[in-house]
């Protein structure tokens, strides 16, 4: 396990969010889902994307890797999550994939990225979709 925490704002923040440190491959991976504060109550969402970047800034130069559900795509109204990827960016970090849904990674400088697909289905399970385990399909992103 690693040792970043959770953006400490409720209980939401804290369970869909795991840091795993991955020795082998000196690698940060953090595994999360921005709580849906936009209907349940938006005065969570400065405070949330506010503690997500000051874990993010700790490993910055690090092999770091954020991916899972940011509840916000660029073009998105929200400005909090907007502003903490904005500042992210300015210290190194880029998005992968760039443009599309909710479902992303957010890679450090010292991670490159060499590809990325999304998939719908896996091991004779549909994923996302009529039927799906889940209304988000994998994303699964190739890194160096």
């Amino acid at each position: 396990a690693g040792t970043l925490d959770a953006p400490d704002v409720d209980e939401a923040a804290r369970t869909n969010f795991l840091h795993q440190w991955l020795p082998t491959l000196e690698l940060n991976v953090i595994g999360f889902r921005a709580p849906y504060y936009q209907a349940e109550d938006p005065r969570k969402l400065k405070p949330y994307w506010e503690g997500l970047k000051a874990g993010a800034l700790k490993v910055a130069s690090s092999r770091t890797v954020y991916i899972g559900d940011f509840n916000w795509c660029p073009g998105a109204r929200e400005k909090d999550a907007a502003e903490t990827i904005e500042a992210l960016r300015a210290a190194g970090y880029r998005m992968c994939p760039e443009s599309g849904g909710v479902d992303r990674a957010l890679l450090s400088a010292a991670v490159e990225p060499r590809g990325w697909q999304v998939v719908e289905e896996a091991a004779g399970f549909r994923l996302t979709g009529e039927g799906g385990l889940s209304d988000h399909p994998m994303l699964v992103v190739d890194i160096a």
